[in-house]
């Protein structure tokens, strides 16, 4: 955290305060952290553009777009770890984890999610289907790249 004075570092004592050791500016640690809080909600909800210039929607309007879409993150979370974990622990008891190239695992990854956002949100959003074509055929692409000799 820096000082919102001088921009140096600054430091939190035993009993509260930061402080700014170059230019010697005090404050309590809760009302800083109150700023922080409050800037940082503050950059949410504000409105950005692209390097074209085309406006943006917040962070905080595109969650929520996503939240109807994909359902509650927790939940989805929930799921896309659970689906990973259970085919981790299958290829470590039945398989060859060696086999499993770093393009590979991230595509079954990036698969597992898609299938967690289709099982706890909108079914028929055709979106989440076509990333899982993509993902695989990006496998099958590398998978039948000619390696330069």
């Amino acid at each position: 955290m820096n000082c919102e004075k001088c921009n140096h570092e600054v430091h939190e004592d035993s009993q509260g305060i930061i402080a700014c050791l170059s230019c010697g500016h005090r404050e309590e640690a809760n009302q800083v952290r109150d700023k922080t809080i409050y800037s940082n909600k503050d950059l949410m909800k504000r409105e950005t553009t692209n390097d074209a210039g085309e406006k943006l929607q917040s962070v905080e309007a595109t969650l929520k777009q996503r939240g109807i879409r994909y359902g509650e993150f927790s939940n989805h979370a929930q799921l896309s770890q659970k689906l990973k974990a259970t085919f981790d622990n299958h290829v470590k008891e039945y398989g060859r984890p060696e086999e499993f190239e770093p393009f590979m695992s991230e595509a079954i990854e990036m698969i597992f999610h898609k299938l967690a956002r289709i099982a706890n949100g909108d079914p028929t959003y055709d979106d989440n289907y076509r990333d899982i074509c993509g993902f695989a055929q990006l496998v099958v692409d590398e998978l039948n790249r000619e390696v330069p000799k």
